[in-house]
């Protein structure tokens, strides 16, 4: 059986900070995906349609519209990592851009043909080529930095990095709350035990025992402050007491000048 530790609360709190970046990180992606929808969808019933052109074609094209613009192409071809077809694109005003294809486009698309470019805010969401007989439709090549295409595929690598991150926290981060907890009670159990100190060398009882010492605590506007008097209580020189009364001497001892037992003769 594995037992998972969760470590001191130094450890704790740094994976509990890697797990909130991680589900930070996934967590914007998935957000972003409904807007995304959003905009897919207003794409698809605007493009194409006349009567939602922005008037002058502005570029960026401005939100709802969209907006036309003749385009050249200077390269095109295959790009050697992902596959897909490219061609770079010069629109008059406008800096040359790279537009990757959602699928391969006809041998027509080559360097000096003319296109017409299809901008949504932005981006060129679509290159026209005109039609190669007269009445026909032109044929539209879907960029990938086409709305619908942004919007296909739902962003699964982040939904899994927002999942780790999550249980990040569900790991990590209860117990770490546990230790803040535990410690702002030891900080508050110490700060009551300080206090209740405090009020104890406020005792007028210390205050009198210190004062044989010449010590003197007082409680000063901006805190507490020992004052040292260098004084010191002495207590008062015992008073002289009578001295008693003297015993009278043996009689024997007053005559023979010793007492009793002892035998002087005069010699």
């Amino acid at each position: 059986m594995v037992r998972l530790v969760r470590g001191t609360p130094v450890v704790r709190g740094v994976a509990t900070a890697i797990a909130a970046i991680l589900g930070l990180c996934g967590l914007v992606p998935l957000l972003a995906y409904p807007l995304l929808r959003l905009d897919a969808s207003s794409y698809s019933t605007a493009i194409g349609d006349a009567a939602k052109e922005c008037a002058g074609d502005p570029i960026p094209a401005r939100g709802g519209c969209w907006s036309a613009a003749p385009a050249r192409v200077t390269v095109s071809g295959v790009d050697a990592d992902s596959g897909a077809a490219f061609a770079v694109v010069e629109v008059g005003g406008q800096p040359s851009v790279r537009e990757d294809f959602v699928s391969p486009p006809p041998p027509d698309v080559a360097v000096n043909a003319t296109l017409t470019a299809r901008y949504w805010h932005d981006s060129i969401a679509e290159l026209l080529l005109p039609p190669a007989a007269k009445g026909a439709d032109p044929l539209v090549l879907p960029t990938r930095d086409n709305p619908v295409y942004r919007a296909a595929s739902f962003p699964t690598a982040s939904a899994v990095l927002f999942a780790v991150g999550l249980a990040g926290l569900l790991f990590w981060g209860r117990p770490l709350l546990a230790d803040v907890r535990d410690w702002r009670n030891r900080r508050r159990a110490q700060a009551e035990a300080y206090a209740a100190i405090a009020d104890s060398t406020r005792a007028a009882t210390l205050n009198r025992g210190l004062a044989r010492y010449g010590i003197t605590l007082r409680n000063a506007d901006l805190g507490d402050d020992v004052e040292l008097t260098g004084r010191r209580s002495v207590p008062p020189p015992p008073q002289p007491q009578a001295a008693p009364p003297a015993q009278p001497a043996h009689p024997a001892q007053q005559q023979d000048g010793g007492g009793p037992g002892w035998s002087i003769r005069p010699y």
